[in-house]
């Protein structure tokens, strides 16, 4: 009978025992999870001269890493970013660059000696933004991804903005005007 009880109080003790330990590795779980940053989000609006930039490409570049962040230009202007890499958009300072273009045929007679040849038709690549935009290192523009929804508005003008700190983007909402 002695021995019945003592068995029966292991095997109590064993339940509660992985009972509690269950109990335990839920918590931790839980914990760890609401512990991790909110995945970051990227979107905004370009504007040139008070007008949204339609079909403009929107590229975020962070120094160190190979792959950059992505986004394109709907009819008003707005924009999404999106990594090719991975799912979640990885936090950081970005240099930033906006491009617009499009192709245009250049039309040419070309003479050989006396005689006229037939015409020739070719096509060269035109930017309907400043070039400034389109290069990182001048472009001036400057974001900070932190965790959660962030919000870069990007009014953009012919004159070439000068970089500094206080143009750098960074928050929850942020709006960069660089005139």
């Amino acid at each position: 009978m002695e021995q019945e009880r003592d068995d029966m109080l292991r095997q109590t003790s064993t339940y509660a025992g992985a009972l509690l330990l269950g109990g335990l590795l839920v918590l931790l779980r839980y914990h760890s999870a609401a512990a991790e940053p909110a995945p970051a989000t990227v979107e905004g609006t370009i504007t040139y001269q008070g007008e949204p930039v339609s079909n403009a490409f929107v590229t975020f570049k962070c120094r160190g890493m190979s792959e950059s962040l992505y986004g394109q230009t709907d009819k008003q202007g707005r924009y999404e970013l999106y990594s090719r890499m991975e799912h979640e958009l990885p936090i950081g300072k970005y240099a930033v660059t906006i491009v617009k273009r499009t192709t245009q045929e250049d039309h040419a007679d070309r003479h050989h000696g006396c005689r006229r040849s037939r015409r020739h038709s070719s096509q060269r690549v035109v930017d309907l933004l400043p070039e400034h935009y389109g290069d990182g290192p001048t472009s001036g523009l400057i974001a900070v991804i932190e965790p959660g929804d962030n919000v870069f508005n990007f009014k953009l003008s012919d004159v070439a903005p000068k970089s500094n700190t206080s143009d750098v983007a960074s928050g929850r909402t942020a709006k960069l005007s660089l005139n």
